[in-house]
């Protein structure tokens, strides 16, 4: 059943979008809008929205219609039709749970929340939010911390889906401490006292040897005769595709027009066709076997040894550097 509300003039229509938009901002601030009380025109209206944005499945935007036209203060005859169809919306809407937190696993609820570009949420408090079935992209915000996307896909009907998701903090909000020169004193002997021990062990281990060897002769050019046989196998397959399909054309136009009744010239001019295809298809596969056997062959060549150059590097005692000591040995 649908029931339509006739306005009178372009004033009074604008009115009526006005009133619908009222009314659903009034619900949004309300929760469900049990403290709220609409005229019969608001209630036309969101009747009216509710139906179209069903129509359009934009069911997060018909529910908010419907919690309008099914309120209390509105005729009986729409709080019926309206409450109807809230049910089924809402049994084919997807209702989410954001969790949000930092590295350490600490719960963020003042994160504001965004689906499609599309504000959603101003805080998360544990409540579902209601949203349509298929893919969207959740944006999250929250002070101190980097912005951060995710990408889902709801199915119809899912209910309390849980989107967790880590928020790290941003560069210039990491908290710093100041050392004092008590600590930085201890942490200098500490780290003397490491260098020490790790001197003794450099000094016991046998040289780091680095080996460099310079890159092999490149593949020596293809022959002539490659690109000689590569180009004949390349225009015999071209060959083949133009006078097979030419054929297969010609002949799909006699079975439909002529069979079996067909002139013997028309005939004989497709089996000609087919002949060329095959002996081109043939040359093609032959010469670019060929041309690749020549391409093997010629690059086939044994490379020539090249030098390698050798680096040691020792540690000089006590962490005072290291000497590097190249050594090139020719082929």
């Amino acid at each position: 059943m649908k029931i339509r509300f006739a306005t009178s003039s372009r004033s009074a229509s604008d009115a009526c979008r006005w009133a619908g938009a009222l009314g659903a901002l009034l619900v949004s601030l309300s929760g469900v809008g049990d403290a709220a009380a609409f005229d019969k025109t608001t209630c036309a209206v969101a009747y009216e929205n509710a139906q179209q944005f069903r129509m359009k499945l934009k069911l997060r935007r018909a529910r908010e219609q419907l919690l309008i036209c099914g309120h209390s203060s509105c005729p009986n005859v729409v709080t019926k039709d309206c409450n109807a169809w809230l049910e089924e919306v809402e049994a084919e809407l997807t209702s989410v749970q954001f969790r949000v937190h930092d590295p350490r696993g600490q719960e963020l609820s003042q994160v504001r929340v965004s689906m499609d570009g599309e504000h959603l949420r101003d805080r998360i408090d544990g409540s579902p939010s209601f949203v349509d079935p298929g893919m969207h992209v959740f944006r999250f915000e929250a002070e101190g911390y980097t912005i951060a996307e995710m990408r889902q896909m709801l199915r119809k009907g899912d209910r309390d889906r849980i989107l967790d998701l880590a928020l790290r903090p941003r560069p210039d909000e990491v908290p710093f401490r100041v050392v004092p020169e008590s600590e930085k004193a201890d942490a200098g002997a500490a780290l003397l006292a490491v260098d020490a021990r790790a001197t003794d062990k450099r000094e016991a281990r046998s040289p780091v040897e680095l080996s460099l060897a310079t890159p092999l002769e490149s593949r020596s050019s293809p022959a002539v005769g490659t690109y000689v046989a590569a180009g004949v196998g390349v225009v015999a397959l071209s060959s083949f595709v133009y006078f097979g399909l030419s054929a297969s054309n010609q002949a799909s136009d006699l079975r439909r027009e002529c069979k079996p009744n067909c002139p013997v010239d028309q005939v004989d001019e497709v089996r000609s066709k087919l002949v060329v295809a095959n002996v081109s298809l043939g040359v093609g596969v032959v010469a670019l076997g060929v041309a690749g056997v020549l391409w093997l062959v010629r690059g086939t060549s044994a490379p020539k040894p090249a030098s390698a150059v050798t680096l040691d590097v020792l540690p000089i005692g006590r962490a005072e550097g290291a000497t590097l000591v190249t050594t090139i040995s020719a082929p």
